[in-house]
């Protein structure tokens, strides 16, 4: 039995190739649909090649093919490593920015040699520790600084409200002396006003 033929290694490696690699691997174009993408049909048609379903197949069972999508994966797992990492530094924004960028990097860094199967070395386990324990550190001080914040500011609101009372509940025990003695209504506004703080 004779090899599938393979026209496609006919074409330019960075052309058309390229893209029914980026197709084939993507795995939602037919071929047919492969063989209408505009960068292909243009290239085939400029070297006089039909592209057959044999050719196709030929192809993914290639080395070429084959290790395009080892690099996909390896570059996709790259992304998902680095976005778990920034995930986890950013959890933290008060933390400096070298600071962020070192834990980010050292995290990134273990993560690829435990998914190597490696283990870490000690030096490893306590620039980790480190690390973390830094990283602990800057997040307690920035949420005690919040808290402070927030407190500061909660308790100028309740002093200024006790200043307006008080102010009140002054204007009013006045108009109430100046009438020689405190009217049932001017008590009843008083006992309100009080009753609030």
């Amino acid at each position: 039995m004779s090899r599938p033929r393979n026209n496609i290694m006919k074409l330019d490696k960075k052309g058309a190739r390229l893209r029914i690699c980026e197709l084939l691997e993507e795995g939602i174009a037919t071929y047919d649909e492969i063989r209408a993408d505009e960068i292909v049909a243009a290239e085939c048609a400029e070297k006089d090649l039909a592209l057959h379903n044999r050719s196709f197949l030929a192809y993914r069972e290639g080395v070429e093919f084959k290790e395009y999508c080892r690099r996909c994966r390896e570059w996709s797992g790259n992304m998902q490593k680095n976005t778990i990492a920034a995930v986890l530094v950013e959890a933290n924004a008060g933390s400096d920015n070298i600071a962020r960028i070192a834990e980010y990097k050292l995290l990134q860094l273990c993560l690829e040699k435990l998914e190597g199967g490696e283990d870490l070395t000690d030096k490893e386990v306590r620039a980790i520790s480190g690390a973390v324990a830094g990283y602990n550190r800057n997040r307690i001080a920035q949420e005690k600084e919040d808290g402070k914040r927030a407190a500061a500011e909660k308790e100028a609101e309740y002093q200024a409200r006790i200043a307006e009372l008080s102010a009140t509940i002054e204007q009013l025990t006045g108009k109430a002396e100046k009438q020689r003695g405190i009217s049932d209504e001017a008590l009843k506004t008083i006992e309100e006003k009080v009753g609030l703080l």
